[in-house]
């Protein structure tokens, strides 16, 4: 049985892409605002920049997928660069799936 789950595709300005589910947090800057601001994938907009290491960036496209597998390691910091772009390691829910 192939499990699929819905994931969320970030693709900056400058080509870094993160994929994330739905509920899965991540930290965006929010330039009306001028602060940082931890949303679930499913609500981050065009509006929002994706944090990287000491800058922020636009995001150029989101798309919506089914797509297989998916990690979430645990860390210290309860932070990880995925391809340059900054992640927390926490979603708002755990998903489980009975075969």
């Amino acid at each position: 049985m192939i499990i699929l789950g819905l994931f969320y595709t970030f693709k900056t300005v400058e080509g870094y892409e993160i994929s994330l589910t739905a509920t899965h947090n991540i930290p965006v800057f929010i330039s009306e605002e001028n602060k940082i601001q931890f949303l679930r994938a499913s609500k981050v907009t065009m509006k929002h920049r994706l944090i990287m290491f000491g800058r922020n960036v636009e995001i150029e496209n989101i798309s919506i997928d089914f797509l297989q597998g998916y990690y979430s390691p645990l860390t210290n910091t309860g932070y990880l660069f995925v391809n340059n772009i900054s992640a927390s390691v926490f979603p708002d829910r755990y998903l489980f799936y009975l075969r």
